[in-house]
């Protein structure tokens, strides 16, 4: 600005906000809602929810366009809040505020958007998930949920350096750097059994390590950048020479020099 200036003289500058979208760097349908600079947060409810566990608890956005200034509306005279407008949230909407003003509440940065079509495919797949998994415990022999005081106990859990984690409400274990974990699962003796551990696919990092069962090596597993954003079961075929004559069996994760073992947040035989 080239102007001859006088005491009083003032100047003032607008920078208009607009709702924007910041999308994950692998999942361009996993989004931030941004009010300018402001990161925005959506207010879920109280910390002591018990619906909280529920696998819907964080909306998903169902719509066909992409602007987020169509989602949501001002609240009021209320600076930097926003509701979302009916019909776009499923199952339930919620209100926007600056993530940096949320406090003893529930919350969500990011979120899931479908369009009709991605919605009804997710559906489907929920649905095959779910009959996966009821395949998965009418094949089961024993279950094991580390970090659990009573399944630990029960399954003669023990190791050293060692720690308890949480991921999406679940609990695992994981031995870090130096350490080593083990625990017993039953078996049937005169089948063909299989192992199978329940990872987070989202980590990242050095996670290679041995699962021995009875001291004798049946896989070496990485566990880093499997599935992002998603819990997965990995099976290990046991051979039938180590459950022989055994009602139950002795699994061990032994990481690599430098590496942890998990973390793991399920751990079962099943029949083959």
């Amino acid at each position: 600005m080239n102007r001859k200036w006088i005491n009083g003289d003032k100047v003032e500058v607008n920078f208009p906000f607009n709702l924007r979208l910041e999308s994950m760097p692998d999942d361009t349908n996993r989004v931030a809602v941004m009010y300018g600079p402001l990161v925005m947060a959506g207010n879920l409810g109280s910390v002591h929810e018990s619906s909280a566990s529920n696998p819907d608890y964080v909306p998903v956005l169902i719509t066909e366009f992409r602007d987020p200034n169509g989602w949501f509306i001002p609240i009021g005279n209320e600076v930097n809040r926003f509701k979302l407008i009916d019909g776009v949230g499923n199952p339930r909407g919620f209100t926007l505020l600056p993530f940096y003003e949320i406090h003893d509440r529930r919350y969500s940065v990011y979120w899931d958007v479908f369009n009709e079509e991605e919605w009804a495919n997710h559906q489907l797949d929920n649905k095959l998930r779910l009959k996966r998994q009821k395949e998965l415990e009418e094949k089961s022999i024993d279950f094991f949920q580390p970090g659990e005081m009573q399944s630990e106990s029960d399954h003669h859990f023990k190791g050293e350096k060692i720690r308890i984690v949480e991921n999406r409400h679940k609990k695992g274990r994981v031995a870090d750097r130096g350490g080593w974990l083990s625990y017993k699962l039953k078996v049937d003796p005169e089948k063909v059994m299989v192992l199978v551990i329940n990872y987070w696919g989202g980590y990242t990092g050095s996670k290679t390590f041995d699962i021995l069962v009875e001291d004798e090596q049946i896989a070496t597993e990485n566990i880093a950048g499997k599935k992002d954003g998603e819990f997965i079961n990995v099976q290990y075929d046991i051979p039938a020479e180590l459950t022989k004559n055994r009602n139950s069996i002795a699994v061990k994760f032994l990481p690599y020099i430098g590496n942890r073992a998990g973390p793991f947040f399920e751990a079962r035989t099943i029949l083959k």
